[in-house]
């Protein structure tokens, strides 16, 4: 191309937009109206060009402004940016012009922003707006469907024709509807229930034999809603379309028959019920538990969704299959194979070095409930009676090694020679700790999620203390639970061997001192430190008879020596002689002189005795009785406290009556054994 041809070319370019720009500035803009919009519901093509007539210049004027979604009336723009005019036709089926269609006009490059106009007598709107690329125009007329279309430039006019709605629009506003309403297939159905938000005059609310409605006063607005128990309902909004048949689709349904596979016959009693594999929850069965011929029926059921066919059988008896709805399941059975043969599963655990890890907690899960065992000496752990056509959770857990789990194991047959299932583990971290009582009360559970994403249940667990044998290192999650609230606590396990987490703000202190009996230090022997409820724990002092207790929390103690009936009086709220009583407050006790009585030995003789009871005061004014069986005519009494007491007995043939044997007996810290038969 020469450079004159170009040159020419450009100063044409230049002359072309400099007219559109003058000749659309001098025309008056259309009014601009706020951001919201009616959703459009029928796309509609474009039509051939229409025949505005010699006066289509004065359309603008002559059309009627509407109200921006505040309620006032849209203001005139004085905007002189380039602008360009939209001439627009909207018409009946019959090509009648429609008065009054709502016109609004949309630029697609401005979200927010659009321009509405009514339609003259004839039809007609006429809209100013700025130079676009591509805008919607949107048309709603009473009595028609609603129609979009979308324009680019440089078109600028169009014409629509609207689509009449069923019925005679009558005085009030209503209208009448009629259709029929039928399946998939085509066929009519009956007994279709009809509800409606905005109708008057319902007849007949139910569709007749052939599947026929009517509707004689529907409302603008009005949503009619098609309901039948086998199928899925359907709605249907008369004044946004002009269709009125209804296609109704079959609701999802399953069709089962549960056949037992040792004697292939039909199983005729059982519980069906379908649950959603990912949760709990929306549980969807039939009911009764007596099916002739083993067929039940489910209907209503969810699409697309993994579901767990359960069928329970009664005593905690039940099988599972995993379900998911296809189209077509509409009413063909399907056979459930039901295996009642049972099995075993068999572990063997070992540690990282091959050796057998015993001592590990396993638990055996189902959707019902768990059991568990603990590994043997060897490692060994077996589960019997599992039904061999389910799939059963297993996880390890305690005993000193990190958890792990097994999903999805299915038993092997009682006769099989099938090698056990083998677990290795690896060594863990032991923690233990406190629980604050007045922080948590009434604490219930603790869980332990561990670094590795394990779920542990902790079995060692009390409402103040919990321990546990086996986590690994890295970020754990302590999950305490209450009757009312639940508290998480975050925890970096980073001791490869022990840790002490305690859970909430907890307050300990140390016990320390020396044990003595009657002036002189008793080494080597087992103290314990009682709690009034009972509880107790023990350490075994040195030589010296020297002993430490720590992380003792704030209360009440008694320390002495060990006896069968401590806790019983102790929890009962009786002292008992030879133990001391301790406060611990805010500090530690330190240093303590523990005095404490050996029990008392006390044996003797009965000719023809069957039972021995011994019953009295304790030094502190407290009653004692203790009640022993005879053996060879000879009776043996250990752990007496000091104390007065008369010893009775009673014969084989009138064992319910006791005779006075031995009265006035004293029973003094200065002797241990107490000798009461006499010599020959």
């Amino acid at each position: 191309m020469h450079k004159g041809q170009f040159a020419l070319l450009l100063m044409l370019n230049l002359a072309l937009w400099g007219f559109f720009f003058f000749r659309f500035a001098s025309e008056s803009p259309g009014r601009e109206v706020g951001s919201t919009d009616k959703p459009m519901h029928t796309e509609v093509v474009n039509s051939e060009e229409p025949d505005l007539g010699a006066d289509g210049d004065h359309l603008a004027a002559n059309a009627v402004p509407l109200e921006t979604d505040s309620g006032e009336l849209a203001a005139s723009s004085t905007d002189t940016t380039p602008s360009a005019r939209i001439l627009g036709r909207v018409v009946g089926e019959s090509g009648q012009p429609i008065e009054g269609a709502e016109v609004r006009v949309r630029l697609e490059s401005e979200a927010r922003q659009h321009y509405l106009m009514a339609t003259d007598d004839k039809g007609r709107v006429d809209i100013a707006l700025p130079v676009y690329r591509t805008v919607k125009v949107s048309v709603t007329a009473s009595g028609y469907a609603d129609t979009s279309e979308r324009m680019a430039w440089p078109q600028t006019e169009f014409e629509v024709r609207l689509n009449a709605l069923p019925g005679l629009l009558a005085e009030d506003g209503s209208r009448e509807i009629s259709g029929i309403v039928a399946d998939e297939d085509g066929r009519p159905i009956a007994d279709v229930r009809i509800y409606c938000t905005r109708c008057l005059d319902m007849e007949k609310p139910n569709t007749d034999a052939e599947g026929r409605y009517r509707l004689t006063k529907v409302f603008e607005g009005a949503e009619v809603v098609f309901r039948h128990k086998a199928y899925e309902p359907e709605s249907l909004y008369p004044f946004q379309g002009p269709e009125t048949d209804v296609v109704l689709h079959r609701k999802p349904v399953l069709v089962g028959r549960v056949m037992n596979r040792q004697t292939g016959k039909p199983v005729e009693s059982f519980k069906p019920r379908l649950v959603r594999e990912n949760g709990p929850y929306g549980a969807f069965e039939t009911k009764g538990r007596h099916f002739p011929d083993g067929i039940f029926r489910i209907e209503g059921i969810p699409r697309d969704e993994d579901l767990v066919l359960r069928l329970s059988m009664g005593k905690k008896e039940y099988y599972e299959f995993r379900y998911r709805f296809r189209a077509g399941d509409t009413g063909e059975v399907q056979d459930f194979w039901i295996d009642a043969s049972l099995g075993r599963i068999q572990i063997l655990l070992l540690d990282q070095d091959g050796k057998p890890a015993s001592g590990c907690a396993v638990s055996l899960k189902t959707l019902r409930g768990s059991r568990g065992h603990t590994s043997d000496k060897h490692g060994f752990v077996t589960f019997y009676n599992l039904r061999v056509s389910q799939r059963y959770d297993i996880q390890t857990s305690g005993g000193g090694y990190v958890s792990k789990n097994l999903v999805g194991v299915v038993p092997e047959p009682i006769d099989s020679d099938a090698d056990p299932i083998v677990l290795r583990l690896n060594r863990g971290t032991k923690v233990e700790g406190s629980i604050d009582p007045e922080q948590y009360v009434q604490a219930i559970r603790l869980t332990i999620v561990d670094a590795l994403g394990n779920v542990i249940r902790v079995r060692d667990f009390d409402p103040e203390r919990y321990a546990h044998d086996g986590l690994p290192l890295g970020h754990t999650r302590f999950v305490l639970q209450g009757r009312d609230y639940e508290e998480t606590i975050e925890v970096d396990i980073v001791d490869p061997e022990y840790q002490k987490v305690d859970l909430g703000d907890v307050r300990s202190f140390a016990v320390t001192g020396s044990i003595f009996r009657n002036g002189e230090a008793v080494g080597n022997r087992r103290i314990y430190l009682y709690e009034p409820s009972g509880d107790s724990r023990s350490v075994v002092g040195d030589e010296q008879g020297n002993f430490s207790f720590q992380e003792v929390k704030l209360g009440t103690y008694y320390l002495g020596l060990d006896h069968s009936k401590a806790s019983a009086y102790l929890s009962a709220g009786y002292d008992m002689p030879g133990f001391t009583r301790i406060q611990v407050e805010d500090r530690d006790l330190l240093d303590l002189e523990i005095h404490v009585d050996e029990w008392h030995f006390v044996s003797g003789c009965f000719e023809s005795a069957s039972l021995v009871k011994i019953t009295g005061t304790m030094t502190n004014g407290v009653a004692f009785s203790e009640l022993v069986k005879a053996f060879q005519n000879q009776f043996f009494f250990s752990n007496v406290p000091s104390g007065d007491y008369e010893i009775y007995f009673s014969t084989e043939a009138r064992p319910e009556v006791f005779e006075l044997g031995y009265g006035g007996l004293q029973l003094r810290p200065s002797k241990r054994e107490y000798q009461l038969c006499e010599e020959p």
